[in-house]
């Protein structure tokens, strides 16, 4: 049992970090350069919970449940939450970032959809949104 409290207590902290940054990110957002919230996000991803996004966005979708599930400890909401995340980049980043962060969140949300047993109109919504 302790290998499995230990697994949900991993979980339970990446899901806390992602909502954490979201939070943050709408509460800075008229304070701070939405670029400069980005290039922090990253940093801190990376720094609390070892999340690369130069790795994230190379990762083909079929490594999805391996990168994630088994090295990282995602689950499928902690996954649309950073889907979340990378749907915000899309909108604040440059061009050049724009479409590479626009569809990796595209693809997580629709590796969600398939390989989740729930469906989300929401999620649905934000795939439209996207339009890729």
């Amino acid at each position: 049992m302790p290998q499995t409290d230990f697994i949900l207590r991993e979980i339970e902290k990446i899901g806390a970090m992602l909502r954490m940054l979201i939070r943050r990110r709408v509460e800075q957002k008229d304070t701070q350069d939405e670029e400069q919230l980005v290039e922090q996000t990253i940093a801190e991803l990376f720094q609390e919970i070892q999340i690369d996004m130069q790795e994230i966005l190379q990762l083909e979708k079929k490594d999805f449940a391996t990168y994630f599930t088994l090295s990282k400890g995602f689950n499928f909401e902690n996954l649309e939450l950073l889907a979340d995340l990378l749907y915000y980049f899309s909108q604040v980043t440059t061009l050049s970032l724009k479409n590479s962060y626009g569809k990796k969140a595209l693809e997580i949300y629709e590796y969600i959809n398939e390989t989740s047993k729930t469906y989300s109109i929401e999620r649905e919504n934000k795939i439209k949104k996207i339009g890729l």
